[in-house]
């Protein structure tokens, strides 16, 4: 069929109707052809095109189908693997969620001991490691049941700041009253202060009081955590500015604990009386003596938390020593007790020397002893060779 040329083909238009059956002839220069011959050449040709594109959809379709059916099956196998995958990350999750959980637990354990740690033994703001470096220069009391004491006479009203450093080398015990102007015999307190051990040692309390009801004076609850005993020097502070216990503030390490303290109003009319002397250590209980290391026993005639005042709480704090200005009777704002750091014997009396200017110096009985009293009495025995 390529080989006919146009011109060689007789004019098609002389050809109204082309069938198989045509028996009109064509003449070429290859011979003579009917028509219906010709038809029958196309007709073939065009089957034989038409069936092999056939084949080749059919075999191109069976192909894809089969790579259809193999992907599906790939996919399956990966959706089945995924959702095993999916499950197995789920139980992962849980399992990594449980051991966060945990841990986070753990972690923070760890953290609050840390913290305490940290507070007890490296004290980053300084309050501990200055009062200690303090103390190791002016010496301090270890008593184990001994007892020093002193009836003050000019410390008998508002306002009044009383400070005091101690370590607590054992476990408070309920009952015990550090700090105490009162007989320890229940029932019988006097008007004064003390600072005792209360609710099953779970809280410190400072009370003040006007007359001699028992736990009827105005007083300070504060938590038992507050106060460390961990055999480690703290600074101790109150401020008693008026008889209004509200104004009234605790301090421990040169930080106000009122935030986690309870403030009990009472009897207390802003004076009171020392009937019993006002002492430190003591107190034998029935578990036997309480034991305590004490320094710095300072009290002051003037509120030691206010702005501008000669010596304050921070100063204290810091392991400041109490200026000669106000170791001064004569002084508005003044020291009314300054112990100072050691005990001395003259005759059959052992003294702590009150430095304040009112002479209040306090008696030692009992295991009470300075960790500087060996050199002062040294020093005595020589002065004394010297003036004999």
């Amino acid at each position: 069929m390529k080989n006919l040329e146009e011109k060689e083909i007789k004019q098609f238009s002389e050809f109204t109707e082309v069938t198989p059956e045509s028996s009109q002839n064509l003449i070429t220069d290859r011979g003579r052809f009917t028509v219906g011959a010709l038809f029958n050449a196309v007709v073939g040709y065009a089957a034989d095109l038409i069936n092999a594109a056939v084949q080749a959809a059919q075999s191109a379709a069976s192909q894809s189908a089969q790579n259809a059916q193999t992907s599906a099956a790939q996919a399956s196998v990966s959706a089945e693997a995924a959702e095993s995958a999916k499950t197995q990350s789920q139980g992962y999750a849980e399992e990594a969620e449980t051991i966060v959980s945990d841990g986070l637990e753990a972690v923070q354990a760890a953290r609050d001991s840390a913290l305490q740690d940290i507070e007890v033994y490296t004290d980053p703001d300084g309050r501990i490691s200055n009062s200690e470096k303090t103390t190791s220069k002016v010496g301090r009391f270890y008593v184990n049941g001994g007892l020093a004491q002193r009836r003050i006479n000019q410390f008998n009203t508002v306002p009044f700041s009383l400070c005091f450093s101690y370590a607590k080398p054992i476990a408070w015990i309920n009952g015990e009253m550090p700090i105490s102007s009162s007989n320890v015999s229940p029932g019988a307190r006097q008007s004064g202060v003390t600072m005792f051990i209360a609710g099953g040692a779970t809280h410190m309390q400072f009370e003040v009081r006007t007359t001699t009801d028992l736990q009827t004076g105005s007083r300070l609850k504060m938590p038992i955590s507050k106060f460390p005993a961990d055999g480690k020097l703290h600074t101790v502070q109150f401020t008693v500015p008026s008889a209004d216990v509200s104004t009234w503030k605790a301090f421990v390490d040169g930080v106000d604990i009122m935030s986690e303290s309870e403030r009990i109003a009472g009897n207390f009319d802003g004076t009171f009386d020392l009937t019993m002397p006002l002492s430190f250590g003591g107190n034998g209980l029935a578990s036997g003596p309480c034991k305590y290391e004490f320094a710095r026993i300072f009290i002051a005639n003037y509120d030691m938390s206010a702005d501008g005042v000669p010596y304050s709480v921070a100063d204290y704090a810091a392991g400041k020593l109490p200026p000669p200005s106000i170791c001064d009777t004569s002084a508005e704002k003044r020291a009314l007790l300054a112990l100072d750091d050691y005990s001395i014997e003259v005759g059959s009396t052992k003294y702590i020397p009150d430095v304040s200017g009112g002479a209040n110096d306090f008696t030692v009985t009992g295991d009470f002893k300075g960790d500087k009293d060996i050199s002062i009495k040294r020093l005595a025995a020589l002065i004394s060779q010297s003036n004999a």
